[in-house]
């Protein structure tokens, strides 16, 4: 893959931590993630490969051998809570499926952590449809199936 590649090669990898609970392949899983973006010193076609590694818990709590972990090297970006008119313009640009009470109620229930306030847009959104209205008395918020299960 990498050889014939012309250009870079980014490999993005979201939610990474989702494979910190399984100890039964996680070591070896970063550690090949690491043993590529080692190769990349050493090796032509290597060189091409981009990694980005996104997550939301710290990796030291789970890696055994920090020697073979794909996170202490390269950069790290740390995203900054969003404000209420960033989160107004998320669930925006996935079809405004949240109307301002339930914005307002998210905000206040998580405050503006990026992954947190996108995920009910974008729940809601696949449940209802963009534009779609909630029966009276009854949000995505309120009712018995408003959990955090329900919506995350």
């Amino acid at each position: 893959m990498l050889k014939p590649a012309a250009d870079q090669v980014s490999l993005l990898l979201d939610e990474a931590d989702r494979v910190f609970e399984h100890a039964a392949y996680r070591d070896h899983f970063f550690a090949t993630l690491r043993a590529w973006t080692n190769r990349r010193a050493t090796h032509r076609d290597w060189a091409k490969l981009n990694l980005v590694i996104a997550h939301s818990t710290e990796p030291a709590l789970w890696i055994q051998e920090l020697n073979q972990s794909p996170f202490n090297v390269g950069y790290r970006f740390k995203l900054r809570d969003l404000g209420p008119a960033e989160v107004h313009d998320l669930n925006a640009r996935y079809g405004g499926v949240l109307g301002d009470p339930e914005l307002e109620a998210l905000y206040e229930l998580i405050g503006g952590q990026p992954s947190s306030c996108a995920r009910p847009s974008t729940r809601c959104g696949r449940r209802a449809g963009p534009g779609a209205s909630w029966p009276a008395g009854r949000s995505p918020w309120t009712g018995p199936s408003a959990t955090g299960a329900d919506l995350f």
